[in-house]
């Protein structure tokens, strides 16, 4: 019937010919209700995330729980105190000099080293390095180790947090206490001239002995014979007069790493069950403001039901976790996640008149996590490293959001099944090739050129002019077959898409599912010659709004990211080619 018929017009159709049949109106307008009704339903399958599970119906979200029965903690009992650093008159400017004085002549046991490391371009810059090595009789060598990261501090010996933490450490020296330490602890520090990220990027690369092209030289090879599977950053600082006391655990990395899911829950019911918690401090996973500070402002959510204020709260949240992990800031841990090692960042804030209270509370309770990690085959170990947060008690899988994300693609492949079965000719057009390469060329080159220059003013400068250019060439290439040469650019645009994005979905979800939103938008649904105003109106301006310099950069991202470079700019560049084409 009407399939037979739109055939036999496709085939009577001239190459000059730039008006659609009813036939292919009636797929524009289906493929709009598509888009619409992929975009609505993913939606609503989003927004109940927090309260409602996809998969089972059930009106919650899936709840904590930790996959290693090694790594439980809820049976441990909290034994440390410390005391208030002593006043000897002296100033101790480094982790070293504080931990020989509160040592004495050196360890009992001697199974704790200290060693500076400087910087070799800056001699006032370096990092400070005490080891800890188990000596109760393990079944297997000691093989593992866990990093801790610390600020610095202008006097070790007064401040009441970098005090606190070195008396775990001698604590933990201590055999007839700790029987059941089994790895290797290390404990990193920087110097006042240098920040935590920095502190662990060096730390990384002395520690791999990466001199060739680190900052850092390599760490004597005493302080390196384990391998780093666990790595914790200790962000903790006083803040006089804050308001709110807050603890944050922030599990975000760039390009959509996550720690293994165990390792973040297993600080969560460490904090939350302590009394950090009940002493009524804000405990969050993202930096951004809390959603109970951001829906104060409206007076019509105190009006709703308990369940659908925290139902918004929670998703408000999740928003915020899923923009800390597509754009940051980043936490000093992410360069630890990008060498596959399990980090996390921990951020307490606390008042002054707090602060004792608190930080012992905060130190106790990280012998808990410690424990529950020197417990733990690492190599043996499962769990999740893709999920998303709406509050520190629940996650969303990945099961539950890929769903989604799939039907947000479907109208890529409808165009792209709809232009190869029934608009194209038999075979592509031949001038789309060069322009393919010519994509890709410039695709490489930005590569090359964002790691050399800095300068985003030149670069943005060589994406204008090679914008320009490409209507100039647009003439030469297209000689009369505006109808052919647009219909085999748009089915290639499509499946480069398609290949783009769902891997893309799959491994960063948090940048994915944005963008298959967006892409399908501008490469399914607006390229195509349409007589309504509006459409015509439509296009270069999202074009125009979506070019790089515009907003992307530096507004959004700071700089030309893998996923600017080998996602954004290709799919847009190919989208600006089309509509040049289609305006011929």
């Amino acid at each position: 019937g009407s399939i037979a018929q739109f055939i036999n017009s496709h085939d009577e159709r001239s190459a000059a010919t730039v008006t659609y049949p009813n036939d292919e109106r009636v797929l524009e307008k289906a493929l709009y209700l598509d888009y619409a009704g992929t975009v609505g339903l993913g939606g609503s399958l989003d927004l109940p995330s927090p309260d409602v599970s996809i998969m089972t119906g059930e009106l919650k979200c899936r709840g904590w729980y930790i996959d290693e029965n090694a790594l439980d903690a809820g049976m441990f009992r909290y034994e440390a105190t410390f005391s208030l650093p002593a006043k000897d008159g002296h100033r101790h400017d480094g982790m070293c000099d504080t931990l020989s004085r509160m040592t004495g002549s050196g360890n009992s046991s001697g199974n704790i080293d200290c060693h500076r490391q400087y910087y070799p371009d800056d001699k006032d810059s370096y990092l400070e390095i005490a080891k800890l090595l188990p000596i109760s009789n393990a079944v297997m060598p000691v093989s593992e180790s866990i990093v801790l990261v610390v600020p610095s501090a202008a006097d070790w010996n007064s401040s009441v947090f970098h005090n606190t933490i070195l008396q775990l450490l001698i604590r933990l020296s201590d055999a007839q206490k700790t029987k059941w330490l089994a790895k290797t602890v290390i404990l990193v520090s920087p110097s006042p001239t240098k920040s935590l990220t920095q502190s662990v990027d060096a730390f990384l690369d002395a520690y791999s002995g990466r001199s060739s092209y680190s900052v850092m030289k390599a760490l004597p090879q005493t302080y390196t014979t384990s391998t780093i599977r666990n790595l914790l950053v200790l962000d903790v600082a006083t803040n006089e007069g804050q308001q709110r006391n807050e603890l944050l655990l922030l599990p975000q990395g760039r390009r959509g790493f996550l720690p293994n899911m165990d390792f973040f829950f297993l600080a969560m019911t460490v904090y939350s069950n302590s009394n950090i918690i009940h002493r009524g401090v804000f405990f969050g996973v993202h930096p951004y403001a809390p959603s109970s500070t951001i829906l104060s402002k409206f007076s019509w959510v105190s009006s709703l039901s308990p369940f659908f204020r925290q139902w918004i709260a929670e998703l408000f949240d999740m928003f915020n976790f899923v923009r800390t992990l597509a754009i940051g800031p980043y936490s000093a841990h992410a360069s630890s996640l990008d060498q596959g090692i399990d980090a996390l960042t921990v951020q307490l804030r606390v008042s002054s008149d707090m602060e004792q209270t608190l930080i012992h509370e905060f130190t106790k309770r990280l012998e808990g996590i410690i424990r529950a990690l020197s417990n733990l085959h690492e190599r043996l170990h499962h769990s999740l490293t893709q999920y998303l947060l709406p509050s520190p008690f629940k996650f969303v899988s990945q099961s539950e959001y890929i769903i989604p994300v799939i039907l947000a693609l479907v109208p890529l492949v409808i165009r792209a099944v709809s232009l190869l079965l029934f608009e194209m000719d038999d075979t592509l057009n031949a001038s789309t090739f060069p322009i393919i390469i010519i994509c890709f060329g410039v695709t490489a080159v930005l590569e090359f050129v964002t790691d050399k220059i800095t300068d985003l003013s030149r670069i943005h400068a060589a994406l204008a002019l090679l914008y320009v250019s490409a209507p100039a060439v647009a003439r030469k290439l297209i000689e009369g077959k505006e109808k052919a040469l647009f219909q085999s650019l748009h089915f290639l645009t499509c499946l480069l898409a398609i290949y783009l994005l769902i891997p893309l979905a799959i491994g960063h979800v948090s940048l994915g599912y944005p963008s298959v939103l967006f892409w399908s938008c501008l490469v399914a649904i607006l390229p195509h010659r349409s007589s309504y105003s509006v459409h015509k109106l439509l296009w270069p301006v999202i074009l125009l709004l979506a070019w790089p310099p515009v907003i992307a950069v530096p507004q959004v991202f700071g700089y030309y990211s893998p996923y600017m470079i080998l996602v954004y700019f290709p799919l847009h560049f190919m989208s600006y080619l089309l509509w040049v084409f289609q305006n011929r």
